[in-house]
Parts: structure tokens; sequence; C-alpha cells
């Protein structure tokens, strides 16, 4: 097999996600988790510099020179793309009710926060915007830019997609979270696929990630 610079850019990437990946459950089996509170400090928005350090520069390094893989352009067939991602966000649902039975799916990740706390408005404003904003942003420019683009060079769009679902689930390090999360990560492959641009996947990566702080609050739903 010829080692061309597509395929040495997707070793690199997986390489990274793998990375991540070992990491992410290490970490979250150590006994130490962190609690609801951390909507409430600068724990959030940390890690989502953290994340661009970790995801977004790794990104933004394996296309230069080729930025077309970041798909940033204006997408095509919206309706279609739009059923999509309301597919993906009621599957997602749908799964993590499902393993609501095998343990407390929102207690595994223990980030957000599940009562309002006085006094600590600057910093929840800037952790909700980290994880609608910026933490969306990060994650679609890793995974479904570069990653998907690298994937789709290589790879079927049936085998990308669902690559590209699955090493996001494992990146985030949850067991009982890994079937929706890989859903939701194949939801917003296909979308990017479908569209030819991840510009509708950070929305709905960016408005799910907010609806799921409100809904934690019982703001919404």
């Amino acid at each position: 097999m010829k080692l061309t610079r597509d395929r040495i850019r997707l070793a690199i990437w997986l390489g990274i996600a793998t990375l991540l990946a070992i990491a992410a459950f290490y970490e979250g089996s150590q006994p130490d988790k962190p609690d609801r509170l951390t909507f409430f400090d600068s724990t959030v928005p940390v890690g989502a510099v953290s994340e661009a350090i970790i995801l977004l520069v790794p990104a933004l390094l394996l296309a230069r020179g080729d930025w077309g893989l970041l798909a940033l352009r204006r997408p095509a067939r919206l309706g279609r793309t739009m059923l999509i991602g309301i597919g993906g966000v009621v599957g997602t649902e749908l799964l993590a009710r499902l393993m609501q039975h095998f343990g407390d799916v929102t207690k595994e990740q223990g980030i957000l926060p599940d009562h309002w706390i006085p006094g600590h408005t600057p910093a929840f404003v800037a952790s909700f915007i980290a994880v609608a904003v910026f933490i969306p942003f990060i994650e679609e420019m890793f995974f479904r830019g570069t990653g998907l683009g690298l994937l789709l060079r290589e790879y079927g769009p049936a085998e990308a997609i669902l690559v590209c679902g699955c090493m996001f689930a494992l990146v985030h390090g949850l067991v009982l979270g890994f079937l929706q999360l890989a859903f939701l990560g194949a939801s917003l492959a296909l979308m990017r696929w479908t569209s030819g641009s991840t510009i509708p996947g950070i929305v709905l990566h960016g408005t799910y990630n907010s609806l799921a702080v409100l809904s934690s609050l019982h703001w919404f739903l």
C-alpha cells in the first residue's frame, strides 16, 4: 500500500484520537470525578482552552494547505440536512433514556449542573459560552472537519461516518454514554457529508449542548 500524504495525516489523526480516548477512560476510572459544581467555576472554560490546544491545533495543522478538509463552506441540501439533525437528536435522546436503565448517564460525565448556585453568574455564563460555542466548534473541526474529510478520502461514506462517530464517543471516555455519543457523532458526520459543510453540525452541536445545560437546571424541558 502506497504511503500517501492523506494516509499519513489520517494515521496521525487516528493516533491522536486513540491517545485521547485512552487518557479519557483512564481519567474516568479514577475515584475523584468532577462534580456538578464545576460549571460554576473556571473548570469548563479552562477545559475549552485545553480542547483548543489538543484538538483544534492538530486539526488546523493537519489541514494546512488543504483547508477544504475543514468544510467551512456554505451548506447544500439544507432541508435533508435538517431532517438528519432532528433524527440525530431524537435518536440520541432515546438511546440516553434507554441507557438510564443501566445507570445515571449524566452522573457518569459529572459536568452538567443540577441546580443553580447564586453569586456565580459570570462563571456560569463563561461555562455556558464554552459548551455552546467554543467546544462544538473545536470538536467539529477535529472530528467532522479534518477527521471525516481524511476518512472519506480513504473509505466509503458509511465506513467513514461510522468510524468518525465511534472515535467521537471514545474520546469522551464514557461507558454508559458511548452509544448515544456514537450515534450523535455519526449523525453529525452524516450531516457534514450530506451538506458538504461542517457549519450545520456546529450549529446543531452547540444547540444540543445548550439544551442539555438548560434541561439539567430544569429551565427547559
